[in-house]
């Protein structure tokens, strides 16, 4: 048997190692590419909820329309006719009470999510002060929100205290 006869399993075996090495590197590669966008999207959708919720949960009277508006425009669905029922009385009330409620989301954490929806539970202070007060009001709360996504975007989709 001749030296090249003998080197040939040898050489056959570093092929096939180095094959299987490449390979494992771009199945990383991948991984952790995948891994970045889940790491984007949760990232997105946090953005979202505390930027909606924080819009929703607060008014002040005298800028009321316009910040229905800017909660209105991260809604949809069920949460959008549920903030619009809610928003008439408030309509009536606050300015006459002079009602300021500033909602500031403390902490929050992404139950779930996949590419078009997810679930969020948010913790809430808000700050209530009004003429009826006579010092403003500390509230703390629990929300969890249904994003669902639209086009490019997410929306809240649901809304409800627990």
């Amino acid at each position: 048997m001749s030296a090249v006869q003998r080197s040939r399993p040898l050489l056959i075996a570093l092929v096939a190692l180095t094959v299987v090495a490449v390979a494992a590197i771009v199945a990383g590669q991948l991984w952790l590419r995948g891994q970045s966008s889940e790491d984007d999207r949760a990232k997105d959708i946090r953005a979202v909820a505390d930027r909606a919720v924080t819009a929703v949960l607060s008014y002040d009277y005298r800028r009321l329309d316009a910040g229905a508006a800017d909660a209105e425009k991260l809604l949809t669905g069920d949460a959008k006719t549920q903030y619009a029922e809610v928003q008439a009385p408030i309509a009536r009330t606050a300015p006459k009470l002079e009602a300021v409620v500033t909602a500031d989301v403390k902490s929050m954490t992404v139950l779930e999510h996949d590419d078009d929806s997810a679930r969020v539970l948010l913790f809430v202070d808000q700050l209530s002060s009004s003429t009826k007060l006579t010092e403003p009001q500390l509230d703390q709360s629990r929300v969890v929100v249904t994003l669902t996504r639209s086009g490019s975007s997410w929306l809240v989709s649901t809304l409800a205290a627990v």
